[in-house]
């Protein structure tokens, strides 16, 4: 069924991309050397017909029953789901309600879409386990000495939404299937946890099923010249809790029962479903993850498309507390109140996904036992190798791919970001204010300057580009990726960003420093209402709380302002000052969240080499948007005459204005570094802690006052700060403390 994630397409030794290719070379009557299996292990014997393995009678589940308004028919049909998953691990679906126009339209618009040239299809080729989009040919390339009979397409389809731009259709027909396939796998769910002893939407809710990651992926069988030799897909089991999968008439699963391997068919307008490794360890393994593979055939193309349904990609998937006092009961071999051992260690399910996926697939699933060691048997006659305990994860864990491919990586690269968006929020309003303070009257070159250091941002793209090229060992690397979609999405941005320089801007010259940062600080709530509106955004109450304490820190200043007016401006000015500063907070709130969106939505995939290139177009566009300013107001006549009467001299006028270039970029690449790697609400969260920090420098460098009114205001944002980081500190430990408790009203986890 290949729910699995695989990685990179590969070449064969013809230079031939894909197996279609291959298959559709003239006069092939034999496969390449590196696509015959002759292993003596009896799971990758193939066969040179289906009909050498028996048909399997799976159980048959009616869906209608299962939805019906009669408790009866309704109950019988989850006894029957329970069983199915308990016996077989596999069933068939019937009367499922999905119209069979849009299953007919969906396997002819997957059909096209391999039928599409190799150059298109390749745009799609990718590396990471978890990019939205990826075409490619057998599993795992990077790891395999013998490749598979298949090319596949794998599409992240939920909790957002990807799609290939052709064929054409295919992004409608793939929504409205997707979504309904979704549907059905939710009822299924619900069925399952009601059969397992559990209220409906008890797995719903565990395992936040709302925001569940839902993977399409076709896989294209060729007609193969020696199907006797070569496999279509290993044994493998899928990670997840349901796959739904559709065929296009034409054979070639098999599933292991009974510790053979048998044939499975669908009937007409009919899905199989399979049981996923979550659902196993969810039930302690009491449904079994079933083991299945898919055979090739000399005659006819086989298509299938296989819809992944797992839980969220954060969540942490363990054996239900619940189900083990309910087998202690049953089992009656333990006094009441006592636990048993679970089977299976709790996992993030996205770190399960890159340590199952990031090695070659096999006949053993990466499910694995409390003691950390060993791996799961999922079949008594099935051989595992032997393998030292202390170097079985450290060894699935190795990956080649350097675009976040660890969690480590990740780490590092989100404190580097952090620290840029330190030394950016830091140093470029003191900078600024450094600039107006001195002589410095130009509020669009203030403002262009925010972002005309753009060009620094070529070094580290080159840099990445020549890694890269060197990575490929001469195949072709794009020196830029970003696409015209993402490039107007970008450019739109970065108006938006030219207009926030200017209100930024506009403010700094009005406004002490201490008080512009504390105005700022109120992007922190404008931040967290945009994230929860377009990205939706998860709070809790020490999250609300924090953002309600930054807001009124706020408004104490604007409630008592008059004391901090310098002299020589009127109280218009300041207001205007202050007005336009939280303008610029609002908008800059709102673009932080709009930068995520468009990272999740962008039709390609995401590294931070793109991010990087997606700044500079926001930075280039934001630049040409406050240049007409400067040309409209003459700021660049006026430049040599500002800075033979800057007051530190001519010299430190250009040098502080190439350092505000240099330090706002920084701000920049490290807010949208860190909406990449986390989320828009982090990088809030970043920019509103800082602000201590800036208070202090602002005090020791401008002898600004600090009275009363912003030691209120900065209470509030600290006290603020302190909810929100005491908050995600109580989170963490109540999470560990689950796994190690066994908390009878959640799922264990880590």
């Amino acid at each position: 069924m290949a729910s699995a994630i695989e990685t990179r397409p590969i070449s064969s030794s013809s230079n031939l991309s894909s197996v279609k290719i291959l298959a559709e070379s003239p006069g092939l009557i034999s496969i390449p050397s590196k696509y015959a299996h002759q292993s003596t292990n009896t799971h990758f014997t193939t066969a040179s017909v289906q009909e050498d393995f028996p048909q399997a009678s799976i159980p048959i589940i009616d869906f209608s029953f299962l939805s019906s308004t009669d408790s009866e028919q309704r109950l019988k049909a989850i006894q029957e789901l329970g069983k199915a998953c308990q016996d077989w691990g596999f069933f068939m679906v019937v009367n499922h309600g999905i119209p069979e126009r849009l299953i007919k339209a969906v396997i002819e618009v997957v059909d096209e879409f391999f039928n599409l040239p190799e150059e298109e299809k390749m745009e799609y080729e990718t590396k990471h386990v978890l990019d939205p989009i990826r075409y490619g040919t057998s599993f795992n390339a990077s790891k395999e000495q013998t490749f598979f009979w298949r090319d596949y397409l794998k599409v992240l389809v939920h909790p957002h939404f990807h799609s290939p731009n052709n064929p054409k259709h295919f992004s409608e027909l793939m929504m409205e299937y997707c979504q309904r396939t979704r549907d059905l796998a939710s009822k299924l769910v619900g069925g399952i946890s009601q059969s397992l002893g559990l209220e409906e939407d008890y797995i719903h809710k565990n395992l936040e099923l709302e925001s569940s990651q839902q993977i399409f992926i076709a896989n294209y069988y060729p007609p193969c010249p020696q199907p006797e030799l070569a496999m279509g897909m290993p044994p493998h089991s899928d990670h997840g809790l349901l796959t739904v999968l559709l065929q296009n008439g034409v054979g070639g699963l098999q599933i292991r029962h009974g510790g053979k391997w048998v044939n499975v068919n669908a009937l007409p307008n009919s899905f199989l479903v399979n049981t996923g490794d979550h659902l196993e360890i969810f039930s302690n393994g009491r449904y079994k993850s079933v083991l299945h593979r898919a055979v090739v055939n000399n005659k006819a193309k086989r298509i299938s498309i296989a819809v992944a349904n797992g839980p969220a990609m954060d969540t942490n998937v363990g054996p239900c507390p619940r189900l083990l006092v309910r087998q202690k009961n049953e089992e009656g071999d333990h006094q009441e109140g006592t636990e048993i051992e679970a089977k299976y260690n709790a996992m993030k399910y996205r770190e399960y996904v890159e340590l199952q996926q990031g090695n070659q697939l096999d006949v053993w699933s990466s499910l694995i036992f409390k003691n950390n060691a060993v791996l799961l048997q999922k079949e008594a006659d099935i051989q595992i190798p032997e393998m030292e305990s202390n170097n079985v994860r450290s060894n699935q864990l190795q990956q080649d791919e350097p675009e976040l491919k660890s969690s480590r990586m990740k780490r590092i690269l989100l404190v580097l970001n952090c620290v840029m968006l330190g030394l950016g929020n830091c140093g470029g309003p003191l900078v600024q204010r450094l600039y107006f303070v001195k002589g410095g009257k130009r509020i669009w070159l203030s403002c262009w300057l925010q972002t005309a250091g753009w060009p620094v941002l070529v070094f580290p793209i080159l840099a990445s580009y020549a890694y890269r090229r060197n990575k490929q060992n001469g195949d072709p690397v794009k020196l830029c990726s970003i696409k015209p979609r993402l490039f107007l999405s970008c450019a739109v941005i970065g108006v938006l960003t030219g207009v926030d320089d200017y209100l930024a801007a506009y403010g700094v010259s009005r406004l002490p420093v201490t008080t512009s940062a504390l105005v700022i600080a109120t992007q922190l709530a404008f931040t967290a209402a945009f994230a929860f509106l377009l990205v939706r955004q998860k709070f809790t109450h020490f999250t609300i709380n924090a953002i309600f304490l930054l807001s009124v820190g706020a408004v104490v200043l604007a409630f008592h302002s008059s004391n901090d007016r310098p002299a020589h401006e009127s109280n218009l000015q300041y207001y205007i000052g202050f007005f336009m500063t939280l303008g610029a907070s609002a908008l800059y709130g709102f673009v932080l969240p709009l930068m995520e969106l468009t990272c999740r939505k962008a039709k390609q995939v995401m590294t931070y080499s793109l991010v990087m290139e997606m700044q500079l177009v926001i930075s280039l566009f934001a630049t040409g948007f406050c240049t007409i300013g400067m040309l409209i107001n003459h700021d660049f006549q006026a430049l040599s005459r500002e800075a033979s009467a800057y007051e530190l001299g001519e010299g430190s006028y250009y040098t502080t204005l190439i350092f505000s270039a240099i330090l706002w970029q920084l701000f920049f690449l490290g807010a949208i570094g860190v909406t990449f790697l986390s989320s828009a609400l982090l990088s809030g969260i970043v920019i509103a802690t800082l602000l201590p920090v800036t208070e202090s420098l602002a005090v020791v460098f401008f002898h600004e006052r600090f009275r009363s009114e912003k030691g209120i205001s900065l209470t509030l944002s600290l006290w603020g700060f302190l909810s929100y980081f005491y908050g995600e500190i109580q989170g963490l430990k109540k999470t560990k403390s689950k796994t190690k408790r066994g908390n009878p009203d959640s799922i264990a986890s880590v």
